[in-house]
């Protein structure tokens, strides 16, 4: 009697192992757009089972299978594919025990090569997303986190990627305070927030690009900003700066105090931003700068 239970259990057991073999149209199943919960439409039971998705080719009006998920107990598992409509794969997923899109996501060509390739933690972006030519040749990279994009890099016509002028120069120093700037036409002294920066190429290349750097004043005790300012710390005409040699830059507001004292109290910092991306955020020190450069 032991013996028939255990054959019993083990014809159930291997019985409910192919649960997730059996094929299921689309049309039996609803999916939730916010949860990608799978449930059947005549009576809202968790679907296990192999759903497959249909889709009408227009160019021959004829139905085709555009997608498979593998799911069991509603939720998505292992793995899912998309498919062109002459049945080669268009793109393939992985999922985790939650049913969300987790580890590497990748579509193809039409020939089979891959389009991209995308690293995925429940469901958002999270890693490096790569893009490839039909040749196989990077095009672009893109670093994400949690969902948001950190970085993104261009490869040239080579497949070498092109680093940003962004990301070849190093702060070596940096002063702040306020600068003495005098009316002669109004008989006016002026007390301007200053930002004074020494950058080096830390690179292997010369930079040759152009480079915009651009300085927002803020006023923290208003809550507002006072002025920008921006200068090209290389542009088209200048001659690259070469590696391991370092250039100086001063960004100063057009909105500053009348009087000397005025600088003692004030509560001004300072975003700076290269060819767009913020790159650092300093306080304006509360002091007299002599000079526009760092000796």
């Amino acid at each position: 009697m032991r013996v028939k239970l255990g054959i019993l259990a083990l014809i159930l057991g291997l019985g409910s192992c192919n649960l997730t073999n059996t094929e299921i149209d689309d049309e039996k199943v609803n999916i939730s757009d916010s949860t990608n919960f799978y449930t059947f439409k005549d009576d809202n039971a968790k679907v296990t089972g192999m759903v497959i998705l249909y889709e009408l080719d227009p160019l021959t009006a004829k139905k085709f299978k555009r997608a498979i998920r593998e799911v069991k107990e509603g939720k998505r598992v292992k793995k899912g594919f998309d498919y062109f409509s002459n049945g080669s794969v268009n793109a393939e997923y992985n999922y985790d025990t939650n049913g969300l899109i987790s580890g590497s996501v990748k579509v193809f060509y039409p020939n089979g090569k891959v389009a991209s390739s995308t690293e995925y933690k429940a469901n958002k972006e999270n890693g490096l997303a790569k893009e490839f030519r039909e040749d196989g040749t990077q095009i672009k990279e893109t670093l994400f986190e949690s969902g948001l994009k950190l970085k993104k890099y261009d490869f040239d016509d080579n497949g070498e990627k092109i680093i940003p002028g962004i990301e070849k120069l190093d702060l070596v120093e940096y002063k702040t305070g306020f600068y003495e700037s005098v009316n002669y036409n109004r008989n006016e002294v002026f007390y301007l927030p200053m930002v004074i920066m020494k950058l080096k190429n830390t690179s292997d290349q010369a930079l040759n690009e152009r480079i915009e750097i651009e300085a927002i004043f803020i006023n923290n005790s208003k809550g507002e900003e006072w002025s920008k300012s921006s200068n090209y710390f290389q542009g088209y005409s200048d001659a690259p700066l070469q590696p391991g040699i370092s250039r100086q830059c001063a960004l100063e507001s057009d909105v500053g105090y009348f009087n000397l004292g005025g600088i003692y109290g004030a509560n001004i910092s300072c975003q700076i931003l290269i060819n767009k991306q913020l790159y650092k955020k300093v306080k304006i020190k509360n002091n007299l700068l002599t000079a526009n450069r760092i000796k």
